[in-house]
């Protein structure tokens, strides 16, 4: 049986800013868990040995979550800053939503198309 604790001084217990932490997420970001499964990527660095095959694999899982999520927000940060230079306040909700990407693309469009005329 597991037991759980909250102490990041205990062994193999996996923490922020731990050089597993940090060789995992340059890993991720080449590909390299897409190349290879869970069990060969945790045999590659000596960092990772520190911890079982199932933490391991569960960190993986959660690092290419991480990146899909940091894009996510960017988008939508983006998004953002863009309503309000233009003016507009950005929504989230679905009825009323003002999506300035789209805005900007459609602006794109007539122009191509008032040019072309």
């Amino acid at each position: 049986m597991t037991n759980y604790t909250l102490a990041k001084d205990t062994d193999g217990e996996w923490h922020a800013g731990s050089p597993a932490e940090a060789f995992l997420r340059v890993d991720v970001e080449n590909g390299k868990h897409k190349d290879m499964q869970p069990k060969m990527l945790h045999q590659q660095r000596n960092e990772y040995k520190a911890f079982d095959l199932k933490t391991f694999r569960g960190h993986i899982y959660q690092e290419t979550r991480r990146n899909k999520d940091s894009a996510y927000r960017l988008v939508k940060k983006k998004k953002k800053e863009l309503a309000k230079q233009q003016g507009k306040q950005y929504k989230d909700d679905e009825n009323n939503f003002y999506d300035p990407v789209i805005d900007f693309v459609s602006q794109r469009i007539g122009f191509m198309i008032a040019n072309l005329q």
